[in-house]
């Protein structure tokens, strides 16, 4: 699949990881395969695209459970308001401006009861989520922790999200935090969870092997606005799994980020 391959980021970032991919369950390396295979004489890549995407969200959750015992107290999902905001609206029935609301309340602490349980009626996504956590605490401090300003710039930066257009990255991103007890389980990510997320990398067998139980995040450490201090280090690659689809918490917390493009100190 050379012509693939050389298409563009998203072919050469799949085929990438396709060949690294550890985790893959059985039935979705032998999809893929199918897929592959099927496009080979074709040289059509927006096609094979198309059916390589059908077969992702086939195989969502396949990488298996996360082999950590206990699990991470807190985790954290971060998204773009915005698009969160309208998967809510989708999902749930419900106004934006309903949304808004519920959301800006539970942010600042004041959900009387009765709004308390209409939003933890309402699920949380649509699809399987992608979540982190504090890795030198284990999870016992809040995920986001690291961060050294409360900036939707540093966020998307450490989290891998898209900054590549100015609209895009002076958006504000949300965050929630909640315990592990709400979720069954935790899924180690694969290629098929990153589904078109060229920011996706697998996972090489790191040192020592009982730490080969989650992904790893691709900060932004390139730095293409020049704003983290180059060689810094920071921000620092997080843990990342996934688990399915689960209704807002009871004692969740929600907190939103801004763009914030000051020099760090």
């Amino acid at each position: 699949m050379k012509s693939f391959e050389e298409s563009g980021a998203f072919g050469h970032y799949t085929m990438r990881n396709l060949r690294a991919d550890r985790f893959l369950s059985d039935a979705a390396a032998e999809d893929f395969s199918t897929v592959l295979l099927g496009h080979y004489a074709t040289n059509d890549p927006d096609a094979l695209r198309v059916d390589y995407l059908k077969t992702c969200y086939s195989h969502g959750l396949c990488g298996g459970e996360v082999g950590l015992a206990p699990y991470p107290l807190l985790l954290g999902r971060a998204c773009d308001r915005s698009a969160f905001y309208n998967m809510m609206v989708r999902v749930n029935g419900v106004s934006r401006l309903t949304v808004e609301r519920l959301l800006r309340d539970l942010e600042r602490g004041r959900l009387t009861p009765t709004r308390q349980r209409t939003l933890r009626s309402m699920k949380m996504s649509a699809y399987p989520v992608w979540i982190t956590w504090d890795r030198p605490s284990g999870g016992m401090n809040p995920p986001f922790s690291f961060l050294r300003s409360n900036s939707s710039y540093d966020l998307r930066c450490a989290l891998g999200l898209p900054i590549d257009a100015s609209v895009v990255s002076r958006r504000p991103v949300i965050t929630f935090e909640y315990k592990s007890v709400y979720v069954s389980y935790l899924f180690r990510p694969t290629t098929a969870d990153a589904a078109s997320f060229t920011r996706f990398a697998v996972r090489q067998p790191p040192p020592p092997p009982d730490s080969d139980w989650f992904g790893l995040t691709v900060p932004w450490q390139d730095d293409p606005d020049n704003r983290l201090g180059g060689k810094s280090g920071y921000p620092p690659k997080l843990p990342e799994a996934l688990h399915e689809p689960i209704r807002f918490p009871p004692d969740v917390k929600c907190e939103t980020y801004y763009h914030m493009h000051k020099a760090l100190p």
